[in-house]
């Protein structure tokens, strides 16, 4: 029910505006790609994880097991 987003309280509330100034709670910064304590994910974003990810994926060279 939480992910239909006909139910009743989605529709309910499907004008009300988000209350969180997302900048404000994580920054700026546009390169922003997670929020961790360690930063684990920045780091890997920074380093080009994501793209090669997204590069690997979309290449015709996977093999499934």
């Amino acid at each position: 029910q939480a992910l239909n987003p006909d139910n009743e309280y989605h529709f309910k509330n499907r004008l009300k505006s988000c209350q969180r100034n997302w900048a404000e709670v994580f920054g700026d910064e546009a390169n922003i790609f997670a929020v961790s304590p360690s930063n684990t994910y920045q780091k890997f974003g920074e380093l080009g994880g994501f793209a090669a990810i997204q590069t690997k994926l979309s290449s015709e060279e996977i093999e499934i097991a």
